[in-house]
């Protein structure tokens, strides 16, 4: 597991920065928001494709979910979000959001605790 500051320019040309978990056992992701430019929601695609290359994922396999700690935003809640995405030669594209029961999540996650 490895686990760092993931620093990006957004596709609006914001300097921005996410928390990123990565398990190549797994090709796992988990790209945590910390209100830092473009968000993982928005940036996804391309936090995915450099990810995927910097670790040698199989981008086949991909598992990408989407965190947003709580109290990011006022009264907002913790959640987790899969994220599935269409993969071509270039990268990623046409996302769709799976919503994950938080609990469920942590149970799956205990390296976030």
């Amino acid at each position: 597991m490895e686990v760092y500051r993931f620093e990006f320019i957004s596709t609006t040309g914001c300097p921005s920065a996410c928390h990123v978990m990565v398990s190549p056992v797994h090709s796992l992701v988990v790209a945590t928001y910390w209100g830092e430019g473009g968000s993982v929601t928005n940036e996804c695609e391309s936090i995915a494709r450099e990810v995927v290359a910097r670790h040698g994922l199989k981008a086949s396999r991909l598992l990408f979910i989407e965190h947003y700690p709580e109290g990011l935003w006022q009264n907002s809640k913790e959640t987790f979000k899969l994220i599935q995405f269409e993969h071509h030669e270039t990268g990623f594209a046409n996302p769709e959001w799976i919503e994950l029961h938080t609990d469920v999540a942590r149970e799956m996650l205990p390296f976030l605790m």
